[in-house]
């Protein structure tokens, strides 16, 4: 409104009447504005072209003549040096000659016929733009407003955050108990205390429940299925005896026939027994059972157990065993993990070999190592072993467990995972393989 006002009046004014300027300023000027007016003739370019002709309130000229200095330096004049156009409404914080603190509010310039004119307003800040210049800027009503509401909603998202979090965690503390079996009727449900997390509680129930009900199945239909086709199996077998007796001596023909016939039984009961191993080893993995076992005990006596056999071919088995070893596995599980380990070992070693047996604790974990002085296996083929159905046996070669069906490593592989532990392959420096599972102590 100022420089609308005075305007028109700086252009009607000829070169001589400049200096009047000063008395139209004192006329519209109010107590808490200032109200200052450069003028550049119209000859001249550049900052140093602007000089200060009239202010209101008045000042003295030294202060003046300061204070145009320090607006070209803080570059408020920069923007009118070239071509003296532009508008500008300014919020900008600035210390005049006195060293007090003003907000100047705008900048307009006026096109003269003698030259240009500039009329800069402000305003003192202490006096006119209230508390929020007088005090710091954390101080102000409305920072501490906001401050508030932030603080406020800050702790609300923490507090979410942090029963969310909770939640999740006593989740995952089930979650580590179910998986061994070592929890009772408790629930995801029941174990909830987040009202948006109760349909996720109850599809984690419900997830476990079918799991459960889906090695129940596995189970029972692995049982279910060998003795359906055992039966036919056992009479086919038990029919062939008086077939053959029935033979003619020279029919070789017929004799064939028969020797292929049983040859085929055998197979297939070999099929029927490695379908049935492999049903039970994925109903293991989806729901292994659970109790602390003696695992020292267990490999003591089954090492024991297979003396006789291993006697027989020649071979020894030398144990060390650290006592009192516990884990969480089904009895069968580890049985079947360890008879396993025990009949590859017999099976690849030499006539005079020597089979070591090794039971010790690494950290939270027991470990057992069975080593035999066979031929090995080339390093490309290590994980193969690992591999249903890959056996390095020859097609007559019979296991010591009484089948040939590439299933016992994989068998292990799937049992020790399914309680948490680990299976390692390697060569031995001086012949043999080695073979390692570690399974997390109780």
């Amino acid at each position: 409104m100022a420089a609308a006002a005075l305007g028109p009046q700086l252009m009607a004014l000829g070169r001589g009447q400049i200096p009047e300027t000063a008395a139209i300023l004192e006329a519209i000027t109010s107590d808490r504005q200032r109200i200052r007016v450069f003028f550049r003739p119209e000859k001249l370019t550049g900052l140093e072209g602007f000089f200060y002709v009239a202010a209101a309130p008045s000042a003295p000229n030294r202060s003046l003549d300061e204070e145009r200095a320090e607006l070209i330096a803080t570059g408020v004049l920069g923007q009118l040096a070239e071509s003296c156009v532009g508008n500008e409404q300014l919020t900008l914080r600035y210390l005049n000659a006195d060293g007090d603190e003003e907000v100047l509010t705008s900048l307009t310039p006026v096109t003269a016929k003698e030259g240009c004119f500039v009329i800069l307003t402000s305003t003192a800040a202490l006096e006119a733009l209230g508390s929020t210049f007088r005090r710091s800027y954390g101080f102000a009503p409305e920072v501490q407003i906001a401050a508030s509401a932030y603080g406020l909603l800050v702790v609300v998202v923490l507090s979410v955050f942090l029963g969310v979090w909770g939640n999740l965690n006593a989740f995952a503390r089930l979650a580590r108990q179910i998986r061994p079996g070592v929890i009772g009727p408790e629930s995801f449900s029941g174990r909830n205390r987040v009202k948006e997390l109760s349909d996720v509680a109850a599809a984690f129930d419900g997830m476990v429940e079918r799991l459960k009900d889906a090695a129940a199945a596995i189970r029972q239909g692995a049982e279910d299925h060998a003795h359906a086709f055992k039966t036919p199996i056992a009479v086919i077998s038990q029919s062939l005896e008086p077939l053959r007796r029935g033979l003619n001596q020279k029919d070789e023909r017929g004799h064939r026939a028969v020797e292929m016939i049983e040859r085929s039984v055998a197979r297939l009961d070999e099929l029927v027994a490695a379908t049935r191993r492999i049903d039970q080893a994925i109903a293991l993995s989806v729901d292994p059972p659970r109790q602390r076992l003696d695992f020292s005990t267990l490999v003591a006596q089954l090492v024991e157990d297979y003396r006789d056999a291993s006697q027989l071919r020649g071979i020894t088995i030398q144990l060390e065993c650290e006592p009192k070893l516990s884990v969480l596995a089904g009895e069968d599980l580890l049985e079947a993990v360890v008879e396993n380990l025990l009949d590859n070992a017999i099976d690849f070693s030499p006539t005079g070999g020597q089979i070591l047996v090794n039971v010790k604790r690494e950290g939270l974990r027991a470990a057992l190592t069975v080593a035999d002085q066979g031929p090995g296996v080339a390093p490309d083929q290590l994980p193969r072993l690992f591999t249903r159905y890959y056996t390095r046996r020859l097609p007559s070669q019979k296991a010591s467990g009484g089948g040939n069906s590439g299933l016992g490593l994989w068998i292990v592989k799937r049992s020790i995972e399914s309680i948490g532990g680990e299976v390692r392959l390697a060569n031995r420096a001086s012949g043999g393989l080695s073979v390692r599972i570690e399974a997390p102590m109780a």
